[in-house]
């Protein structure tokens, strides 16, 4: 996974790419909905309620933004959350972290 944060005029997003299976369009158009989980084998001592995306979405829509996805070409998806700011943007484009690559150089904080 790779995330970042994107500061525009205006705006700041953060988004996420995700590796994996293929993120099917009719699961992506459902992926936000309460308890909709895209693996129908999966139950809930395997992982997951089926929450998680449709927090961020309340969450993001509570703060005047919204929340996306798409599929990701190769399996996966790319994932974002954009709220507005009304200020200018102090950075163009900023890399927070890659799954399991500490981003200060491996010390915890």
């Amino acid at each position: 996974m790779c995330a970042c944060a994107v500061w525009t005029a205006g705006e700041f997003a953060l988004r996420w790419r995700t590796t994996g299976r293929e993120l099917r369009q009719r699961d992506a158009d459902r992926v936000f909905e309460p308890f909709f989980r895209t693996d129908l084998a999966r139950v809930r001592d395997t992982g997951g309620t089926g929450l998680g995306l449709s927090i961020v979405a309340s969450i993001a829509q509570a703060h005047g933004g919204f929340a996306g996805v798409a599929a990701n070409d190769g399996g996966g998806a790319l994932f974002w959350v954009e709220f507005p700011t009304g200020v200018d943007a102090p950075m163009a484009v900023k890399p927070l972290r890659r799954t399991g690559v500490a981003s200060n150089g491996g010390q915890r904080r």
